[in-house]
């Protein structure tokens, strides 16, 4: 099994999701909203079944490939983001008149340094950020099927950031979610919701 990072509180947060589609959309929303990656776990039959793919295979192309692909493109959209960025700071300097000691005061000259130098750090930004997502969103990415539901599991310390990631899970349309040491059932089927099992 999948474990939580640390220890269960009572300000952990665990959404269920009916598949590691929905699992990584959450898992997503989480790292936009702030929460960092090393705070987020999966357990349930289908991070079983992914944990226990990924432990057992020994060619990793099946997925590995959309994960390089999301890296890639994190990498293009923040090196655009990037250039985009440098040209404002370039003009803006190049304008002022305010230039960096030993360089030169050409409008032009600044505009095109300040967006290859800010094109660059976003790129290298943009895989940071893709490399980064930790693992419990790389295993999304294992072809399980249809092999049972996900949950995803926060571990917050206080009420506020447990409110955000539950504002977050909610938004991603959770099938529940639950606070540690807290179990719940889905309507009709009588299902405990406990992510510890």
């Amino acid at each position: 099994m999948v474990k939580v990072s640390g220890s269960y509180n009572a300000w952990n947060v665990s959404a269920l999701f009916a598949n590691m589609e929905g699992a990584r959309r959450a898992i997503d929303a989480l790292q936009n909203d702030g929460v960092e990656a090393s705070t987020i776990s999966l357990s349930g039959e289908g991070a079983d079944a992914a944990k226990h793919m990924a432990d057992s295979q020994r060619n990793t192309n099946a997925s590995d490939a959309p994960i390089l692909s999301r890296v890639i493109w994190r990498c293009v959209l923040w090196s655009i983001v990037g250039a985009v960025m440098g040209v404002a700071v370039g003009l803006a300097l190049g304008l002022s008149g305010m230039t960096l000691p030993g360089t030169s005061n050409n409008v032009a000259l600044q505009v095109v340094s300040w967006a290859m130098f800010l094109h660059i750090g976003g790129a290298l930004w943009g895989a940071y950020a893709g490399i980064s997502s930790g693992t419990a969103w790389e295993l999304t990415f294992q072809p399980v099927g249809d092999s049972g539901s996900v949950f995803v599991n926060v571990a917050t310390t206080n009420e506020r950031e447990s409110a955000r990631a539950e504002r977050v899970l909610r938004s991603k349309a959770a099938l529940n979610i639950s606070r540690a040491g807290q179990t719940s059932t889905l309507p009709g089927d009588g299902a405990s919701l406990d992510p510890a099992r």
